[in-house]
């Protein structure tokens, strides 16, 4: 039957990530020449992979991570479609197992779209400028604004580029000459004397056009930046500041007193922008000592006549700390969003979308750009829309369900939809469901591990779900009597209702979600996990059997020696229950209902989540088995895994809680232990104690927190609300606390001895303490 999605769909640049595999001058010229003939340019990051010759000067760097980790931070803050290497066809390693599917080499960059003739795969520059030209420059006045400047001398060519951009080919900058009426100077004292920021029209500018940055990348968003301007690191770090979104004034140390007009016009104008108590800040780049920040501040604030303040330190991308929002985060860009609507036949639809509002002529017919979907329609749990990102499999999954294209033009999980990518005014895509089943194997693949089946177990919960309607209808489990009535009812047993209703009450919590015995009871009729009926006597063989309504009017037929006879008067009967179904295999139903409590419970707390109930999965010759699997999207967009064991009443086996440390680790997931009945065991508490030292991020639901009905979950979720952690990391630290205690590093003495340390030391240093 056909099925309908709604989506929001976003027409943005493609968004390109560069990597330098050293500090080589020529490899960034080359960078920043690139990013300026490329629509939306302006945003892509730079990176320097090898910085082992970096300097880093001052109190605040001798904090901070690795290198390494920065790097990956920033790669996932800015959360490219494409990672280009410079210098260099390969990724090192730390980078390899994310970011092999996206990876583009320099030849890569461009491609044939005829015999003899190359053109730039993604979409450039040049249409937009010819609107420019259309809208602002034809019939307007001589000097338009547009300006080229060129670097006085060598050690000023790579801060020259990064602030103004600049062509390696000279029909482009002939074009700007004589149809954009574009002026040239040489980058000396005059000019900087002069300078005003965002008065002109620079090549990295155009870059810009019809695109708009939503949001700002930082609490204060406004920044001189003061620079090493011969320090390649320095310089990659102010390209970045502006690629994230920041409005950053760059002042070279060398020179800085030469900008006084125009760090007082940039402060003047932009007081503003900043927070409330704030009238100008300026970072300092990580090659600058804090002396010299210091004397800066105190000329900034001379000139300008405000009190501009200083942050002593350059803003890390990819840093997170509890309490804290980050330092900076990029923008969402978009050239446009507007709601859409595909209609699937059979699994398959095909979407019409918007295209960039430029005309596609020549090779610009031929170049890419991207379409961000995110699906916000529900639909079934078999099947979605938002996959784990950073997952080369899942990558390759999304590549064959939406869109046609391979390669460059293949789509791609990112941080908070789905992205295909498109050429020219092609504006159509094809459209299929990503089968739950497919993303678990995906995910198991990426992380070394071979999905193998459904287990039966798995198949027996799929089963009762689509009994009950939905995992939501699962809450009737919550209710203990429900429980012990369907396991006195397994194998063909029945029960009076009498009885049932009794051991109902017997367990009934007027805290119930507001729902009675009645209602209860009723809900389990109309889910079929018991059918009523009556138990009759044959009158031939003097046997007693239970016989559904539907199995008799005025005569029945006795099961045992079939001899058909008159219905006994009912008035003396009593209704008897019995299950039906999967509710009737012995054993089985306990096991899925511990299974099915826990994923509703997780359900319950999140924004989104699609779940998978017990599969065997191979890693090396071992099976193994896993009781479900979640893929959860937060408020953050971006989708989290949880793998979970669930137990009724046994404990958990050591073995068991090693292989699902080990599962959680290696798919960088969040791990849940449940257990029905009861409370876990010590000998269980130590191994999660163990597991939380480890690193592993827990979620444990004992008997208490599987009943729990909606309002008492909701006064939990109100309760950890302040909390700074994602849904899931709230609904650890409210489970972990209440199982096992607060994680027990931070009690240990010498934790607590650093982190006093440490905020003695940030105080001092807040206080301008020159001791420190």
């Amino acid at each position: 039957m056909p099925s309908t999605i709604f989506l929001r769909e976003t027409i943005r640049p493609t968004s390109l990530a560069f990597l330098l595999a050293g500090p080589d001058p020529n490899l960034f010229l080359k960078a920043t020449k690139i990013c300026s003939v490329l629509w939306g340019g302006i945003y892509h990051p730079i990176i320097v992979l090898d910085q082992t010759a970096r300097a880093r000067v001052g109190v605040q760097e001798q904090f901070g991570d690795p290198a390494e980790t920065e790097i990956l931070g920033t790669l996932k803050d800015f959360d490219p479609d494409f990672v280009v290497t410079l210098g260099t066809d390969t990724l090192p390693p730390f980078l390899a197992g994310m970011f092999r599917g996206q990876h583009l080499k320099e030849a890569d960059l461009t491609h044939e779209i005829r015999p003899g003739q190359r053109s730039g795969v993604f979409l450039e520059v040049w249409p937009f400028l010819d609107q420019f030209w259309k809208d602002e420059i034809r019939g307007g006045p001589a000097d338009a604004g547009v300006r080229i400047v060129n670097a006085a001398a060598a050690d000023l060519e790579r801060f020259v580029a990064a602030q103004f951009g600049g062509y390696s080919r000279e029909g482009a900058i002939r074009l700007m000459r004589e149809r954009l009426g574009a002026h040239e100077s040489v980058f000396d004292t005059a000019v900087r004397e002069a300078f005003q920021f965002s008065e002109h029209w620079y090549p990295i500018d155009f870059t810009a056009l019809s695109v708009q940055a939503l949001g700002q990348a930082a609490f204060v968003n406004v920044a001189i930046f003061l620079l090493d301007h011969a320090n390649l690191f320095d310089v990659m770090d102010f390209w970045n500041l502006r690629a994230a979104g920041m409005i950053v004034f760059p002042l070279p140390a060398s020179f800085y007193r030469e900008y006084a007009n125009g760090v007082r016009a940039f402060a003047t104008r932009t007081k503003l922008n900043m927070p409330m108590h704030y009238d100008g800040e300026v970072i300092k780049a990580r090659s600058i000592s804090d002396e010299l920040i210091d004397e800066v501040r105190l000329w900034a604030s001379e000139v300008s006549g405000l009190q501009i303040t200083r942050r002593g330190w350059y803003p890390r991308f990819g840093m997170r700390i509890n309490g804290r929002p980050p330092d900076i985060r990029p923008v969402a860009i978009e050239a446009s969003r507007s709601n859409q609507v595909a209609i699937l036949e059979n699994g398959w639809g095909h979407l019409l979308g918007a295209a960039p509002s430029c005309e596609f002529d020549g090779p610009a017919y031929f170049q890419q750009w991207a379409s961000e979907l995110d699906v916000y329609s529900d639909h079934d749990d078999s099947h979605q829309y938002h996959l784990p990102w950073l997952r080369p499999e899942c990558d390759r999954l999304v590549a064959f369900h939406l869109g046609h294209g391979h390669g460059t033009r293949a789509a791609r999980v990112s941080r908070s939809g789905l992205v295909c990518h498109r050429e020219g005014d092609h504006r159509d895509t094809s459209v299929r469901q990503v089968p739950t089943a497919d993303v678990v194997k995906a995910v198991l693949k990426d992380a070394g591990f071979r999905f193998d089946a459904l287990s039966s177990s798995g198949l027996a919960a799929q089963r009762m779900i689509a009994q009950l309607g939905g995992i939501h209808a699962a809450w009737l489990f919550r209710n203990r009597g429900v429980r012990e009535v369907l396991e006195r009812l397994e194998r063909g047993r029945s029960l009076p209702a009498d009885e049932i209703r009794a051991t109902l009450h017997r367990h009934h919590r007027p805290s119930d979600y507001r729902r009675d015995v009645s209602t209860i009871l009723d809900r389990l009729v109309e889910k079929k996990a018991i059918r009523a009926g009556m138990m009759f006597k044959c009158e031939s063989c003097g046997r007693h059997d239970w016989y559904h309504i539907s199995e008799f009017d005025e005569q029945f037929a006795c099961k045992s020696c079939f001899t058909e006879q008159r219905t006994p008067r009912l008035e003396g009967e009593k209704w008897h229950y019995r299950s039906d179904g999967l509710f009737a295999l012995d054993g089985k139903m306990a096991g899925c209902v511990s299974v099915l409590l826990a994923i509703l419970h997780i359900k319950t707390w999140v924004t989104n989540l699609h779940y998978y109930t017990s599969f065997n999965y191979t890693d090396g010759a071992q099976s193994h088995e896993a009781d479900f699997m979640c893929c959860v999207r937060g408020v953050s967009d971006e989708v989290e895994i949880v793998v979970g064991e669930a137990k009724t009443r046994q404990s958990l086996h050591a073995h068991e809680i090693v292989r699902m440390g080990d599962l959680a680790a290696r798919l960088d997931a969040w791990l849940v232990f449940s257990k029905l009945e009861g409370e876990f065991s010590n000998e269980d508490k130590d191994h999660f104690k163990n597991l939380q030292a480890d690193g592993r991020r827990l979620i444990l639901l004992d008997g208490s927190t599987l009943e729990a009905d909606p309002d008492e979950i909701m006064d939990s979720k109100r309760e950890a609300f302040g909390m700074d952690a994602s849904e899931l990391g709230r609904l650890s630290a409210v489970t972990t606390h209440q199982v096992i205690g607060s994680p027990r590093d931070q009690h240990a003495p010498a934790a607590r001895l650093v982190k006093q340390l440490r905020r003695m030391i940030m105080r001092r240093l807040a206080q301008g303490d020159p001791q420190v």
